[in-house]
């Protein structure tokens, strides 16, 4: 059997058409899996403190942490490290700085800023408005009234921010620290 010659002109669309067919999907893996290894690390830190206190796990939300990259994006643009106010009392939220090169789990980083307001915690009774600034956000971790959270960073005006949005708030819920973490004191 003899062969037919390919045109170039046949060539050409095709392999322009299988590349973008495989760079799309691409760029899509690797924002997927750096979103889920984000995912992973929140969850991980997150539950261990809920279980050290006897909450149950948190789930990962998908739209909070759309709403999250939103607000991250901001802070990154505007060069401003201020809550969403807007979000509350619905839903919580908490934001910190870390340095790239350590991680958003490194000690002193992201959330283990917040994990290091534990201590504080178990330490004030009751824990209301008056007081919940320099442990909110240890609370809003481990607080039984949040299921699920959504976080994502941003970077911008040589800064990294975290922001962590959770379903349920803080507000209205005085005193925060019923007995959850007094079990933990204990």
């Amino acid at each position: 059997m003899a062969r037919k010659p390919i045109a170039i002109s046949v060539i050409i669309p095709v392999a322009v058409t299988l590349a973008a067919i495989m760079i799309v999907p691409w760029g899509s893996l690797q924002r997927s899996h750096a979103q889920s290894d984000l995912a992973n690390t929140i969850l991980e830190i997150h539950n261990r403190e809920r279980a050290a206190v006897g909450i149950p796990p948190l789930k990962w939300s998908d739209s909070l942490a759309a709403e999250a990259q939103t607000w991250a994006e901001h802070l990154a643009t505007t060069g401003k490290f201020e809550h969403d106010t807007p979000i509350f009392p619905a839903k919580g939220e908490n934001i910190a700085g870390f340095n790239p090169s350590k991680g958003v789990s490194a000690p002193g980083e992201g959330q283990e800023l917040w994990v290091a307001e534990k201590s504080k915690a178990l330490e004030t009774r009751p824990i209301t408005d008056a007081n919940l600034y320099p442990v909110g956000h240890y609370v809003q971790m481990v607080s039984p009234a949040t299921t699920h959270v959504g976080c994502a960073t941003a970077s911008g005006g040589g800064k990294i921010d975290l922001v962590c949005r959770y379903d349920r708030s803080l507000a209205d819920k005085e005193p925060y620290i019923p007995s959850f973490l007094s079990r933990a004191s204990g």
